[in-house]
């Protein structure tokens, strides 16, 4: 637990004192000196510093100075307070330097939290609608912002390989390519809104390594990405739509048949996709 608070900025005096503490709160330094067989110089410093991050009370209503811990909760939460409205003011400080023509803007992601950054900033940021394609991992680190911003408005289609229910958006789900992609050893997890912006990323199962991830606002390839992870939605629910009429689906049917050259499953580079992962069979649409 000492290396957990050390993580939060304290030393490793301060950490142990703080434990101690928690064992054995209002006791005076003098006592945590002997406890932790640390010189009671040191001892109180470390308390000063303590007290100053807000992690320690000092009591002299008894005449003796007596120290007690403030709960790990309450810690925890004024720190969460505290990060949000830093980050929320190095946002707004670093959005004033930012140059104003960044359409042509592209950048490579280098780790899973940088992808989920992306795709939290996206979301938020969105106007109008938004287009999401991942697993399960993923979607849950996304789902409070989704419940929020399709309660603000912003149209939500979500794209899954296991049935969900989320809230805040339209789920769509297919066990045809969930049985494919059972088969392969990575994780898509793809983002994009209103057109302009994107974040599109592959990796390994267990997200530990990043095989392609990019960010980018270039305003062709935004619009060209969005609308290829909409089409596949709108494929998808015309065929799973219960409103078409036998004759409509028939003709759908008949039109994919004469275009089948332009579906995913007639692609050599689907094909090239079944090969490397040894799968047998192709979707059936």
């Amino acid at each position: 637990m000492i290396d957990k608070l050390m993580d939060f900025g304290l030393s490793r005096l301060e950490a142990a004192v703080y434990i101690a503490l928690l064992g054995e709160p209002g006791i005076t330094g003098y006592r945590l000196s002997h406890n932790l067989n640390k010189p009671t110089a040191n001892i109180y410093k470390a308390l000063r510093s303590l007290e100053h991050k807000g992690l320690v009370r000092m009591d002299k209503s008894a005449g003796t100075q007596l120290i007690h811990p403030v709960p790990v909760e309450e810690y925890l939460n004024v720190r969460e307070m505290e990060f949000k409205s830093r980050s929320r003011e190095l946002k707004e400080g670093l959005k004033k330097l930012e140059r104003k023509n960044s359409e042509y803007r592209i950048a490579r992601l280098d780790s899973y939290e940088q992808a989920v950054g992306k795709a939290l900033q996206i979301l938020e940021d969105a106007e109008s609608v938004v287009v999401i394609v991942g697993f399960e991992e993923v979607l849950g680190e996304l789902k409070d912002l989704i419940a929020r911003r399709g309660r603000e408005g912003v149209d939500i289609l979500v794209y899954t390989y296991s049935p969900l229910v989320l809230e805040g958006c339209r789920v769509y789900y297919s066990e045809a390519d969930a049985e494919i992609w059972r088969a392969v050893p990575e994780r898509a997890f793809d983002i994009a809104a209103d057109g302009k912006v994107f974040m599109i990323s592959n990796f390994r199962n267990d997200y530990s390594e990043v095989i392609e991830a990019l960010f980018g606002n270039h305003v062709y390839l935004s619009l060209m990405i969005f609308n290829s992870l909409s089409r596949n939605i709108l494929f998808l629910e015309m065929e799973q739509s219960e409103l078409l009429s036998e004759q409509t689906r028939s003709e759908l049917k008949s039109f994919l048949r004469e275009h089948k050259s332009l579906l995913a499953e007639e692609l050599p580079g689907v094909r090239n996709f079944f090969k490397r992962y040894g799968i047998k069979t192709s979707p059936e649409h």
